[in-house]
């Protein structure tokens, strides 16, 4: 059997096409996904938060996967945080936050003033999505997200908080 490989410097990965195979048989959830999509063309909308949740394996991973390449498809900055890398710090988010925000800034250490004012300059340039994942491991930060950041977020910012339980109203 005689392969045939490209010419030495040509390099090719099957990075594109396995995306192609995820978006093409991605199937259900379509209206989180219509919401999601309609949510990065808005000026307003009649909600603040997506809250996709529910049990392992039930496909919040695939789903936050889709939201991703319907941002990059609007020209969206996508902003994917790990509950449990935040070690229940707000300096962590926020120094999070920063470096998607200002990737070329100067480290310094972040503020939540200054990281609020990022985030609204940002809105008025371009949809800006902050998705929060396992959001069950997300502890003490939880009462601060509630109290002092999320309610300050531009309101063209899209919020996503994904993880095996439903949000509370409190």
């Amino acid at each position: 059997m005689n392969a045939e490989f490209p010419a030495s410097g040509h390099r090719t990965a099957i990075g594109a096409p396995l995306l192609n195979i995820k978006r093409d048989f991605f199937l259900g959830r379509e209206h989180e996904r219509t919401l999601f999509s309609a949510a990065l063309s808005a000026r307003t909308r009649d909600w603040t938060i997506l809250n996709p949740y529910g049990p392992g394996e039930v496909g919040k991973s695939s789903l936050l996967d889709a939201y991703r390449r319907i941002a990059d498809q609007h020209g969206a900055l996508c902003i994917h945080m790990d509950a449990r890398d935040l070690s229940g710090a707000p300096e962590l988010l926020l120094a999070k936050l920063d470096d998607a925000l200002r990737p070329n800034a100067a480290p310094a250490a972040p503020s939540l003033e200054a990281t609020l004012d990022a985030l609204h300059a940002a809105t008025a340039q371009r949809p800006v999505v902050v998705v929060f994942d396992t959001y069950e491991d997300i502890g003490p930060l939880d009462r601060w997200l509630r109290e002092a950041f999320l309610p300050q977020l531009p309101e063209r910012a899209v919020v996503v908080i994904a993880g095996r339980y439903a949000l509370q109203e409190t």
